[in-house]
């Protein structure tokens, strides 16, 4: 039976590929009922998408100085793709994060992303650096597919 305390999640176990299954949400230690933190899937169409709305800076209309200096190094193209999948998945999340709070949306170039030391994705918004103590973000890609979300952080 599915109660209050259940989220809807991504699962990639079925026979036919990721399916929305219900889990409970934990964030840190406190059980939320009514989040639901939105998915953002990305394909190859909406990568190409979102840099072709930046047609006149390309990939610099996505990345920040910092983040394209980091895709310029990495070596191998699937590698280049798979990354930048990854970062407009979760700029797509973190911006649907800001639209829901009722601020004013930022652009993908105000949004820096970048990795501990223990490899979890980080961020920071121009003009809005407190969101990073209230919003988390996760993301994983592979194969061209990129997958985020951004989930409020409470305080227990």
């Amino acid at each position: 039976m599915i109660d209050d305390h259940s989220r809807r999640t991504i699962s990639p176990f079925g026979r036919r590929g990721y399916y929305l299954t219900r889990s409970p949400v934990h964030l840190r230690d406190v059980v939320v009922s009514d989040a639901l933190p939105r998915v953002h899937l990305v394909t190859p169409a909406i990568v190409d998408e979102t840099i072709a709305r930046h047609a006149a800076h390309g990939v610099r209309g996505v990345l920040t100085d910092a983040e394209l200096a980091t895709f310029d190094a990495l070596p191998v193209e699937r590698r280049r793709r798979d990354w930048l999948a990854g970062r407009v998945a979760a700029k797509r999340a973190l911006r649907a994060a800001v639209r829901k709070r009722g601020q004013p949306v930022p652009d993908y170039r105000a949004i820096e992303l970048w990795n501990d030391g223990d490899g979890a994705p980080r961020f920071i918004m121009a003009r809005m650096p407190e969101l990073g103590r209230h919003l988390d973000i996760s993301l994983s890609h592979t194969a061209d597919l990129a997958i985020a979300q951004a989930v409020l952080v409470l305080d227990s």
